[in-house]
């Protein structure tokens, strides 16, 4: 039986796309999650009227 043909290999294989695709995932989850935040902030700071805007600096 040839090397790259045995079950180990293609279970090997397998696991290596899964763990690629399961790797992916969260990457695209982070992504997800870091461009709803940017959106957030981006709000909060136009409802602010600027970046420095509102900041007490009477202490």
């Amino acid at each position: 039986m040839d090397a790259s043909l045995s079950v180990e290999s293609i279970i090997g294989q397998q696991a290596a796309l899964t763990r690629s695709a399961l790797g992916m995932g969260v990457v695209r989850k982070v992504l997800d999650m870091a461009e709803t935040e940017g959106a957030d902030l981006a709000r909060l700071i136009d409802s602010a009227g600027g970046v420095g805007r509102n900041i007490d600096t009477s202490a």
